[in-house]
């Protein structure tokens, strides 16, 4: 049994599958094992997988029949049996020493659940920007996810290396806008997160994940969560916390609504409200009275 397992889903892109898959054999690090999650690819992509597999026996090929992109992230989890796992997606790849340099500080930091890379943000092969160095090390639970919602941006989390021992078979991955945030919180709650600043983790600006609009559309939005789709990822963050994941089981019930509360009113003064709105929301203290419930 390999020590990492990569879950590189894909649909329909082979001519930049190629490339990805090429970052994972080019790895420093070589006890991996990497799954091939494809869902309904026309065959060009499961030729070139097949012939990555049949020259690697680290690397396995799965073909689903149209389970959509939120399973399909889901299934490749699923498949894996290692100590650490990680997503990759096929637009996107690695830099030649990050399983190494994850692994290493996941092991030097055992109080640490995940840790990820610098992402350099690419289009058309030209760097565009960096994100910014985000650590949830708090020692308390709920400040490390009520970090992580006033500061995430870009959602690098999502493709760190993990501990998959650490991670409850149960916790949710919902098919609705924002589930990457949604999941990613979840990890930010059961353990403390690093992002490495010698790493690079390769990110491609394209793709249904870069257009607000169309994602919203994919998940059946409509009136005014399509408007501003951040108040459906708020409904989300509220129903996730206060009744929906596993991972806030330690709480009793009036804590899980006050976390969820908390956690969706910084959604909605980030991303849904006016300026005039935040000043009136802060000049009330909301938070203030909420805090006192983990003090």
């Amino acid at each position: 049994m390999a020590s990492v397992t990569i879950g590189l889903v894909t649909h329909n892109r082979p001519h930049l599958l190629k490339r990805a898959i090429q970052s994972v054999v080019d790895q420093t690090f070589i006890d991996w094992e990497l799954l091939i999650s494809d869902d309904n690819s026309t065959e060009e992509t499961a030729v070139l997988a097949k012939e990555y597999a049949a020259s690697d026996a680290r690397i396995k090929y799965v073909r689903w029949d149209g389970i959509g992109m939120t399973r399909n992230f889901i299934e490749s989890m699923k498949m894996a049996d290692s100590k650490y796992f990680m997503w990759l997606c096929d637009d996107d790849w690695l830099g030649d020493n990050f399983i190494e340099e994850c692994v290493q500080f996941l092991e030097a930091n055992p109080d640490h659940i995940a840790c990820c890379g610098t992402t350099q943000f690419m289009k058309d092969g030209v760097v565009q920007r960096a994100n910014d160095v985000l650590n949830f090390e708090q020692t308390q639970p709920a400040q490390r996810i009520t970090d992580y919602y006033k500061k995430v941006s870009s959602n690098v989390i999502l493709y760190g290396l993990m501990r998959l021992d650490k991670i409850p078979a149960a916790i949710v991955y919902p098919d609705t806008f924002g589930a990457d945030l949604l999941f990613s919180s979840q990890i930010a709650y059961l353990g403390k997160v690093r992002t490495l600043d010698y790493v690079a983790f390769y990110y491609s600006e394209h793709g249904i994940s870069q257009d607000q609009n169309k994602l919203a559309k994919y998940y059946g939005l409509k009136g005014r969560m399509l408007a501003n789709p951040y108040n459906s990822l708020r409904v989300g963050v509220f129903n996730l916390i206060s009744s929906c994941s596993i991972v806030f089981s330690n709480l009793n019930q009036i804590q899980r609504w006050f976390l969820a509360l908390r956690c969706s009113l910084i959604i909605r003064e980030r991303f849904c409200m006016s300026a005039t709105e935040v000043k009136i929301r802060k000049s009330l203290r909301i938070g203030t009275r909420i805090k006192q419930v983990f003090r």
